[in-house]
């Protein structure tokens, strides 16, 4: 099939069309002030429908979580929005509380924006206090949490025993993050999983919700062998949908990034006319000063580290890349 026909295919059989109708389609107000309605791309659809047949399929914990690897800019937070759509409105599934894990401010800010445009009201967990009572319920409400709140807090040591013993680290606790809700109605979808995946931030997300269903989003898993046990997949159990930087690249929804070599000509293929410029420039000079200038400034690394040699070639590709971009400042050739 062409791309149309896939595209009428896929889209507009009834049951997908209703569905994208129904549960990821949003509204959205733009930094100008113009609202505008968003539709899911073909992969957030893919991903979000696998997401909710894992739900409805598994048994355990582990048939149920698992990965979605989608590269950055792909809208893996609109995706989240558009699985906590779908949660509510399957009557099979709508009982399910939905907990949205992140590590920063302002990943937390976007993110919460964005779950409101499903109408659904966003409890934000603010302290860790907070963490334990609100997550402990069997409401079907939508959560918001940072997830340095399940950091363990250690007592500190008393200044003068600090002191004596030189140090001000905390004391270590062999006190465990404990369990928050033990329900397996409750799905947690961490967004940059990789990053805290191998912490103990990791460790205690999995004790406090030992039977949760766990959807790691990330665009850069772990995977290689150097990190052993520790892949992210190894971590949160197989890849439930991927859309790579390539896949983005073949859309046309990314450029691809090329980097090229620039090279400079610093060889030196003409030594005795070289040799004669040098004894021109210095004519006035004595044979032990000569000697010395050809010592200090000789070798290769001086040659190729010189100051005004390293600011020619700034200048000469910062000349080049000017001219690769694209009128307005908009992306490059």
């Amino acid at each position: 099939m062409n791309p149309q026909e896939q595209l009428i295919n896929g889209m507009l059989n009834k049951t997908n069309l209703l569905n994208i109708l129904r549960t990821a389609s949003v509204f959205m107000d733009t930094d100008s002030g113009k609202r505008i309605k968003v539709v899911c791309r073909y992969q957030q659809f893919r991903a979000a429908n696998k997401i909710i047949e894992r739900l409805r399929q598994g048994k355990t914990t582990p048939e149920r979580s698992g990965v979605i690897w989608h590269t950055q800019g792909s809208g893996k937070s609109l995706t989240m929005v558009f699985v906590a759509g779908m949660l509510r409105a399957f009557l099979d599934l709508n009982d399910y509380k939905i907990i949205l894990i992140n590590d920063r401010v302002d990943l937390e800010e976007q993110l919460a924006k964005t779950a409101t445009l499903i109408g659904d009201r966003v409890n934000t967990i603010d302290s860790r206090a907070a963490l334990r009572s609100q997550l402990a319920t069997d409401t079907s409400d939508l959560n918001m949490v940072m997830v340095h709140k399940f950091q363990q807090r250690d007592r500190s040591l008393p200044l003068k025993v600090a002191a004596a013993l030189g140090t001000y680290q905390a004391i270590p606790s062999n006190h465990t993050f404990g369990v928050v809700n033990s329900s397996d109605r409750i799905v947690l979808m961490i967004d940059e999983a990789h990053r805290t995946q191998g912490s103990d931030l990791g460790d205690n997300i999995f004790e406090a919700f030992p039977n949760a269903a766990r959807i790691a989003f990330t665009g850069t898993p772990l995977i290689t062998e150097r990190h052993g046990t520790k892949k992210t997949h190894m971590r949160f159990g197989e890849y439930i949908d991927t859309y790579r930087l390539m896949d983005a690249v073949t859309d046309g929804t990314t450029l691809q990034i090329l980097y090229e070599g620039r090279t400079a000509d610093a060889a030196l293929k003409d030594k005795h006319g070289f040799e004669t410029q040098f004894e021109n420039l210095f004519q006035d000079r004595t044979p032990a000063e000569l000697l010395a200038i050809k010592k200090k400034y000789g070798a290769t690394g001086d040659l190729l580290e010189a100051e005004a040699r390293i600011k020619a070639i700034a200048q000469d590709l910062v000349h080049h890349y000017l001219e690769q971009i694209f009128p307005n400042g908009f992306k490059a050739r």
